[in-house]
């Protein structure tokens, strides 16, 4: 009773307009008011230890150096630099889109500020160009999934930290996987580009030598994810100690190098990524109360029953672990996707003996196409709302897209290799 009374609060307070972090909170509050026989005191404590962790730490440094990423200039060089490479291609700015989109995954950590710097970059350029605005919508949004999957990752890090899984090795795991669904998303551009009407004529190659000046510019800002992927397999320091040296580095060439940020900005732009992290961090800590009423409830066990009910072999536990993630992923967002159904679904994966990193890969992966399937879709609207067009009509062509993402994922299924190779040479 408890368990059906805390999905269906959830939902229906989320329906109604309630910011996620508060829907999910007042429908765990309202569940412990009506079963009386847990303390309220419990309520903050659960909170707290949600966000009690060294490795969650590493959120707000990524959101910093997203931020002095966004105002310092480096996004704008990143995506000149990107133009330069592949804009002559057959559907030239979705290229640089989903190019643009894997340099910058390697920075935020983030589907959503990524899809927001550069959404708000090119899907003006690609409209004023005579591109599909539908077409930009959703080659914007399903390129900015790259986000959590390409390391740095947001969602791999709350997924180590609620999972023991190795951040790092989870970091290197994303690497194959987010190039492959990459590449695939470029093809399938070029491939409409030739079959439909949704892109612009392709304009000449840049020359060698403005190929060279769009690098040299960004050549920093090129440096951010070596030095970040860098020092975390190295040894030299962790992910959370990564992401403070990306902030610290992120607000140099912002301020001191590039000079686009004035002295009097830092500290609007330090309030908008405490704003950003505030906005997390309420979700990891409404999600694990969640959480723990959802297991107080044996929501575990009663999961683990229908799934190996359905089916005992490992290859269709895991497909049917994929079809949960995708229709949970419709109406939850994917941090408390990850929070609520990791330390679930995590251990029973392993029992049918699956690799830790290539189940938390495919979960990831899984996870994130949850960003631009209504109705909660952050990212999708995001891109919306930049290009000011209805997020439905963009559907067909999303669409489209998660299917090149699932198949990829597929293939990972398969061959795990693509995923655990580079976590095994340097982490083992």
């Amino acid at each position: 009773m408890n368990l059906a009374l805390l999905v269906l609060a959830s939902f229906v307070f989320t329906s109604f307009g309630m910011p996620v972090a508060h829907g999910i909170g007042f429908a765990s509050l309202l569940v412990l008011l009506i079963d009386g026989s847990v303390p309220l005191v419990v309520f903050p404590q659960r909170m707290f230890v949600g966000v009690n962790s060294f490795e969650l730490m590493a959120i707000p440094f990524f959101m910093l150096a997203g931020e002095f990423m966004n105002s310092g200039g480096i996004t704008r060089r990143l995506v000149n630099f990107s133009d330069t490479l592949v804009g002559h291609i057959r559907g030239g700015l979705s290229h640089v889109v989903v190019v643009a989109e894997m340099i910058l995954s390697g920075i935020s950590g983030s589907g959503a500020a990524d899809a927001s710097a550069v959404g708000g970059v090119l899907i003006p350029a690609m409209v004023r160009k005579g591109y599909d605005t539908n077409f930009s919508v959703a080659i914007t949004c399903c390129a900015s999934m790259l986000g959590p999957i390409i390391p740095p990752s947001i969602v791999m890090i709350i997924y180590g930290a609620v999972t023991g899984v190795s951040i790092g090795a989870l970091f290197l795991g994303g690497m194959i996987p987010g190039i492959l669904i990459g590449g695939g998303f470029m093809l399938t551009c070029y491939v409409l580009s030739r079959k439909g009407h949704y892109v612009a004529e392709p304009r000449p190659p840049a020359a060698w030598g403005e190929v060279w000046g769009a690098f040299r510019e960004a050549s920093l800002a090129l440096m951010l994810p070596v030095l970040i992927l860098g020092a975390i397999i190295t040894g030299v320091c962790t992910a959370t100690e990564a992401g403070a040296v990306a902030a610290v580095a992120s607000f140099i060439l912002g301020v001191f190098v590039y000079k686009e940020i004035k002295v009097s900005e830092i500290m609007t732009v330090v309030l908008r990524a405490m704003s950003s992290t505030a906005v997390v961090m309420l979700m990891c800590a409404t999600s694990t109360i969640l959480g723990w009423l959802m297991a107080k409830e044996r929501f575990g066990e009663l999961t683990l029953g229908v799934m190996r009910s359905i089916t005992p072999n490992p290859m269709g536990m895991l497909a049917v672990t994929g079809v949960v993630l995708l229709l949970v992923g419709t109406f939850l967002d994917i941090i408390p996707m990850t929070i609520i159904l990791m330390p679930i679904l995590h251990p029973l994966l392993l029992v049918y003996g699956f690799d830790p990193i290539h189940f938390g890969v495919i979960a990831v992966i899984l996870i994130t196409v949850g960003s631009v399937t209504p109705p909660v879709a952050p990212v999708l609207y995001i891109a919306s709302a930049i290009a000011k067009s209805d997020a439905v009509k963009a559907m067909p062509l999303v669409c489209v897209f998660i299917g090149i993402t699932l198949v990829v994922t597929a293939a990972l299924a398969v061959f795990p290799p693509l995923v655990t190779f580079l976590p095994n040479l340097f982490f083992k």
